[in-house]
């Protein structure tokens, strides 16, 4: 009898990654799919390494372990090592920090990972529908991270998790290694400065992702090396989508460690160009969603931060800020254009000289009328008291 395959690959001392997909919504049946992914790519990981997955899809919230013994299996195949026995709000504080104790408590490990895997929207906060709002249609409610319609079906609506509370949660429970967004729009100034704290690094698109979101089939031997890694997952999840006729995807890696730097030197900038800002003509500034021609989904405009600095600022300016910027990055990569659910494929294409994978909101005044709760949100992130200051007046 031949001994048991025992893996090559993976980190030294182990590293234990939850995969946490809030999934009861209109991406459900994708979950599954990217699930036995994880299990093709578990031949690259470890004997010290894990992936916990929690599943909430359209049945009651799973969580799965899988380890390199698992390579090759299917979902159907598995035994969940905890199956809850109510149908819970995945999008609520108190279901991810109770999935988070368990994955620590029962999986310790010197370095963690976490991937956010659902919709998303950035900073922009979860709105309540009021009655006789226009603004409120069902797209001006995506707010944050996540969906769950507690009704176990694909559809979306219900609660979104907001950054704050992703914050605190993620603060509780130490600093992580990596946090990976794969979801749509998360990767924005706003964002990974809330989060500054929470990990090490942080990747993510300032873009819309397709559904089909990361290669973890491919991505997971990246993720399980001790050096490298976060580079390799930027060039493995970008190299899934490059030269695919239909869908791109934007990506960029973010040191955590760099983002207070990034505060005070863009600071001065904006205090001095603030008006400037508010009142630009922005037609040319890399924006991956345009407000003017879908302001009824109740998203921003998402320019991309090194496009729109480099817009307002003299060349002398740029030249000071954008080299320092750019030390914010342990990766970047795009293709040529990003999938969008709204605009054609020939609106999506990326300048390079703009491009940095990073986006930043700008309070517009247009926004008032439809998104009036846009203003109030933004001047109470960390990013808005840091740089911008005051709230301008309309």
């Amino acid at each position: 009898e031949q001994p048991p395959e025992q893996p090559t690959a993976g980190t030294a001392e182990g590293r234990t990654v939850l995969v946490y997909m809030a999934a009861e919504n209109s991406l459900a049946t994708y979950a599954s799919a990217d699930v036995n992914e994880i299990l093709q790519g578990a031949e690259y990981m470890g004997a010290k390494d894990h992936v916990l997955v929690y599943l909430d899809n359209t049945g009651k919230p799973c969580i799965y372990d899988i380890t390199f013994w698992q390579k090759g299996k299917k979902l159907s195949e598995l035994t969940p090592v905890l199956e809850y026995d109510t149908n819970l709000d995945s999008c609520t504080p108190e279901t991810f920090s109770g999935v988070l104790d368990f994955v620590q408590q029962n999986y310790a490990a010197p370095s963690y990972g976490v991937v956010f895997w659902s919709h998303g929207s950035g900073w922009l906060p979860p709105q309540l529908v009021t009655a006789g709002d226009y603004s409120q249609a069902w797209g001006a409610r995506r707010r944050a991270f996540g969906f769950d319609n507690q009704q176990n079906k694909e559809v979306n609506g219900g609660n979104q998790l907001t950054i704050n509370q992703l914050r605190d949660v993620l603060l509780q429970h130490g600093t992580f290694d990596f946090i990976l967004f794969d979801a749509c729009f998360m990767q924005n100034i706003e964002v990974a400065y809330q989060l500054r704290s929470c990990a090490r690094y942080i990747i993510g698109s300032p873009a819309e992702i397709p559904a089909l979101g990361a290669p973890y089939d491919t991505m997971l031997k990246p993720m399980f090396q001790d050096t490298d890694y976060i580079p390799g997952m930027v060039q493995t999840y970008y190299e899934a989508y490059l030269g695919d006729p239909l869908y791109g995807v934007l990506l960029s890696a973010v040191d955590c460690s760099r983002l207070e730097a990034v505060a005070q030197l863009t600071r001065p900038f904006v205090q001095q160009y603030k008006q400037t800002l508010l009142e630009m003509d922005y037609t040319d500034v890399l924006d991956y969603y345009n407000w003017d021609s879908f302001p009824f989904y109740g998203y921003s405009d998402y320019y991309d931060m090194q496009g729109l600095l480099r817009t307002a600022l003299s060349e002398e300016e740029c030249q000071q800020w954008q080299p320092q910027y750019q030390k914010l990055f342990a990766a970047q990569a795009h293709t040529a254009y990003w999938y969008s659910a709204f605009n054609n494929r020939a609106d999506n294409a990326v300048i390079d000289a703009q491009y940095s994978g990073l986006s930043m909101h700008v309070p517009l005044y247009k926004y008032a009328a439809r998104n009036k709760w846009f203003a109030p949100a933004y001047y109470e992130t960390d990013w808005a008291k840091a740089v911008w200051n005051e709230t301008p007046t309309e």
